[in-house]
């Protein structure tokens, strides 16, 4: 039995981790692949398999792309059996996804057919959801959309941000992983058809869409930044033209606020909060980590005092 592993994120790492600690399939896993070392900057959660390939004597091979005509070689030249991939974000070609005689595996964090596609765990905390959970299912030449082998839900809270959630759904991973291993290895695991009239599909999500928008209701602005938070870029807004990332959030109770406060005008600064208040296009926020570009994460109520925040003052678009 030939395992290949394919991965280049903390999800991955912690599911082949796992597997490693097994005595029953330790020796299957004959080689890893992630990504090559220039590339590891530009990976969300970038974690690297160096040490776990050689905790466990494991060939490592680092490559740039998947799809490229010496990536494909060199997964033709290790003949695997089955192929996992997990926490890799190049879609696999069609060539690839033949080679294994047990098929190609791996998961998607929400609960598929529904929300397919990219950047799921920010998706589902920005559209709100209070439900998601993981797939384990088999590749296929689609997005996310081949047979269903296991799924495990979990809860999403309107205090859990980005790495809360990641951390739930690299457990439910983890655990769909080792569910299932063995009888993906004897050729029984389930193979479950998507139903494609409840399918959807994600977008794809680049940094400049965590630009907040004050004229939305503090709820969205405040999913919106969970949802982008660490290991994710951040939401971020303009302060005197300087570019301001705001990595925490907490919306307040309605009473005694202003509801009606004009959107992106800073409210209060609370040292009792460590935060600045700022007004939304409907209720209001509590900001409470903050980075200005170029510089160190710290308390909001630190960077207003910083930067002599006042009152009255505007959090806005930079174009404005």
């Amino acid at each position: 039995m030939k395992i290949v592993f394919v991965g280049a994120v903390e999800e991955g790492w912690m599911a082949l981790n796992a597997v490693l600690e097994q005595a029953e399939h330790r020796n299957d896993v004959s080689d890893i692949i992630t990504i090559e070392d220039a590339e590891t900057a530009s990976i969300s959660g970038y974690r690297s398999f160096d040490g776990l390939a050689e905790k466990y004597g494991v060939a490592i091979h680092k490559i740039k792309h998947i799809r490229s005509a010496k990536s494909v070689e060199l997964i033709k030249s290790l003949a695997p059996d089955l192929m996992i991939v997990i926490g890799w974000s190049q879609l696999v070609s069609d060539e690839v996804l033949r080679l294994p005689r047990l098929g190609c595996i791996g998961l998607h964090t929400t609960l598929l057919p529904r929300h397919r596609g990219r950047a799921p765990i920010p998706w589902a905390i920005i559209k709100g959801l209070g439900k998601s959970g993981n797939t384990l299912f088999y590749f296929t030449p689609g997005v996310d959309n081949g047979d269903i082998i296991g799924q495990e839900p979990f809860y999403i809270t309107l205090t859990d941000t980005a790495q809360s959630v990641y951390e739930k759904a690299t457990e439910a991973g983890v655990n769909l992983v080792l569910k299932y291993l063995p009888l993906i290895k004897a050729g029984t695991a389930p193979r479950i058809k998507q139903d494609e009239a409840i399918a959807d599909h994600w977008p794809k999500r680049t940094p400049a869409d965590g630009l907040i928008d004050w004229n939305k209701p503090a709820l969205e602005i405040h999913n919106l930044i969970r949802g982008v938070s660490h290991p994710y870029p951040g939401a971020f807004t303009y302060f005197n033209n300087k570019k301001i990332i705001i990595w925490n959030s907490a919306i307040l109770g309605e009473n005694e606020i202003d509801l009606q406060a004009q959107p992106g005008k800073i409210l209060g600064i609370t040292k009792y909060d460590k935060g600045i208040i700022a007004g939304t296009g409907n209720g209001v926020l509590l900001l409470t980590n903050v980075q200005e570009e170029g510089g160190e994460e710290i308390s909001a109520f630190d960077f207003a005092e910083k930067c002599n925040i006042a009152p009255g003052k505007f959090f806005k678009n930079l174009t404005e």
